[in-house]
């Protein structure tokens, strides 16, 4: 295997590793992971050269599963930006978690 092969293997578990963590709302090693994977991508981009059929599939696969991330993430947010609207006993002046999360 190529240098380029096990860096986008591993970026393939990492992401793998963030869906599970996602899945089950676990957004601070959520987080870890996608600096760990941003490393990685930073790696790939400096040794992309030509990459084969196999290396794009994974790529492709990768991206999916980014995908499925982000729009968990997006209704992760929204449950909470819901949950801080719906609280009577929430402050209504806009403090840093409610910019954080949209709700102004």
């Amino acid at each position: 295997m190529s240098a380029l092969t096990d860096l986008i293997h591993e970026l393939t578990i990492a992401t793998g590793q963030m869906k599970q963590a996602a899945l089950t709302d676990d957004w601070i090693m959520v987080e870890r992971i996608q600096k760990r994977r941003g490393r990685l991508l930073d790696q790939i981009a400096g040794n992309s050269t030509v990459l084969n059929a196999a290396e794009i599939a994974e790529l492709r696969a990768v991206h999916e599963q980014e995908a499925a991330i982000a729009a968990r993430a997006g209704a992760h947010h929204q449950a909470l930006r819901e949950a801080l609207a719906a609280d009577p006993q929430h402050p209504k002046k806009p403090g840093r978690m409610r910019k954080a999360y949209g709700d102004q």
